[in-house]
């Protein structure tokens, strides 16, 4: 009797803090781009802790012909969840990461999402095999579709190239647009 009355007062805590916590992250206020940054960090450690679904996408997962010239690797990785109070769930994708490897370097890309599904956190990185400093480090932070600080190299930009936003959003639309189908 006891360890029934235990296992419902956990759930019963469960749910009232996943819910608070659900209900809290949709209150943030992602116009300061340190906010931004918090959430980004929460997003990551909650897919590190794999507390989110995750369908995933691979080209030459088994890595062959690793060493010839022509060689690469690519996968995407959507992480989502469900707002379990509409009825049907509602799909909430809060995260895309793709990974490409050729030519003995590696690129990485993560999206990052609100609760309403709009982009608000953009990370680039090239990467040397052969290196430990990259080639190109790139953050965007985004509030209602506009940039509002972006950082290159660690070094704040006034400015981001028209080309570089406009493939970075098409880019984000394309693997959105992938998702739900």
């Amino acid at each position: 009797m006891k360890t029934h009355l235990l296992r419902l007062i956990f759930l019963i805590i469960y749910f009232v803090f996943f819910n608070f916590n659900f209900v809290f992250s949709q209150k943030t206020n992602f116009s300061d781009w340190k906010e931004i940054e918090k959430h980004q960090r929460f997003v990551i450690n909650q897919i590190e802790k794999k507390e989110y679904y995750l369908n995933e996408y691979k080209i030459n997962s088994n890595r062959f012909a690793l060493h010839q010239p022509t060689y690469f690797q690519y996968f995407e990785r959507y992480f989502y969840t469900f707002d379990r109070r509409e009825n049907p769930p509602k799909t909430l994708l809060k995260a895309i990461i793709s990974r490409k490897e050729r030519n003995k370097t590696n690129f990485y890309k993560e999206y990052i999402l609100d609760n309403d599904g709009n982009l608000i956190y953009y990370f680039e990185q090239e990467q040397p095999e052969t290196s430990s400093q990259p080639l190109l480090k790139l953050k965007i932070y985004f509030f209602e579709n506009k940039v509002i600080k972006s950082f290159k190299n660690d070094k704040e930009l006034n400015t981001l190239d028209d080309k570089k936003l406009k493939e970075i959003l098409n880019n984000y639309e394309n693997l959105k647009i992938k998702f739900k189908n």
